[in-house]
């Protein structure tokens, strides 16, 4: 039986509150589809007090897909796909402070992330979510048109090697040594432009994390172009910041979005969950 869900817009382009429901307990299919509904028209949703265990974020979070065991964040002790992120007080730098999809240098990128806030600072410590479908729908046609077909190579450059050790030297979150790191994965090709799975809208589909070039040109070529769409994506009406609350949920659509971990609450303590689910196809 579908639940009477409270969908609220956050913002104009991004982002969706969600209320009148517990994530813990066995939600029905439709009040399931009604949520990934909702997920994949708003790219954003928040879930304000869901005091549950690891491992009912764990159940809830699955149904969107196959989770993904973290290749360089240590998962929590007996749940092990949930990756704490961890930042203490005397830490100067965090995790995720960049803009990037997750694992778009995977043939199976990541689909969805799901965050959940069980220790937050009193201020700062955001998420910021960018719309990448409402971004490539304000580009002009001629823009469109060069982008349409085109495809990009994505890699884990071993310049993230030596980002990746910094981080490790100066923040308390569980991760491997660098060396363990494996990144030495052939570079896989993704289109600039692809299409939902679920709606069909388009967006774009590139990072500055771990696009690397367009398919058909240099590096140096390419930076340009790239450049300005990482620019114009991330302009504040494509973006969400997610205030964090204790015991709020944050699930975002990774196949249209970019996002990043503000950095802005030295002297104070933020310990998230966090579940990654993946993609089961090709982006196309």
């Amino acid at each position: 039986m579908l639940q009477d869900l409270q969908i609220r817009k956050i913002n104009g382009l991004i982002g969706a509150e969600i209320t009148n429901v517990d994530l813990s307990r066995d939600l029905d299919e439709e009040t399931f589809a009604a949520i990934r509904k909702a997920l994949a028209e708003h790219v954003a949703v928040c879930f304000p007090d869901q005091p549950w265990s690891p491992g009912q974020m764990v159940e809830f979070v699955g149904r969107f897909g196959p989770t993904l065991v973290h290749p360089y964040l240590k998962s929590l002790d007996g749940h092990p796909a949930i990756h704490q992120l961890l930042k203490e007080p005397e830490d100067s730098l965090n995790f995720g402070n960049d803009w990037h999809s997750d694992f778009s240098n995977l043939e199976l990128p990541g689909a969805f992330n799901a965050l959940y806030a069980v220790e937050v600072p009193e201020f700062g410590g955001e998420t910021v979510i960018c719309n990448t479908a409402a971004a490539y729908e304000a580009l002009s046609d001629g823009m469109k048109s060069l982008l349409d077909g085109r495809q990009a190579w994505h890699g884990f450059s071993s310049h993230y090697v030596d980002s990746y050790a910094e981080i490790k030297d100066q923040t308390s979150d569980k991760l491997i040594e660098p060396e363990e790191l494996a990144v030495d994965g052939d570079p896989v090709r993704h289109p600039v432009v692809r299409s939902h799975p679920e709606n069909g809208r388009k967006s774009l589909y590139v990072n500055p994390f771990f696009t690397l070039r367009l398919d058909d040109m240099t590096e140096a070529e390419s930076a340009p172009l790239l450049g300005y769409l990482y620019q114009h994506c991330i302009r504040p009406e494509f973006c969400l910041r997610i205030k964090w609350r204790k015991d709020m949920l944050a699930i975002w659509d990774n196949r249209q979005s970019m996002h990043y971990a503000v950095n802005d609450y030295h002297g104070q303590r933020r310990l998230m969950n966090r579940v990654l689910v993946m993609e089961t196809s090709r982006p196309v």
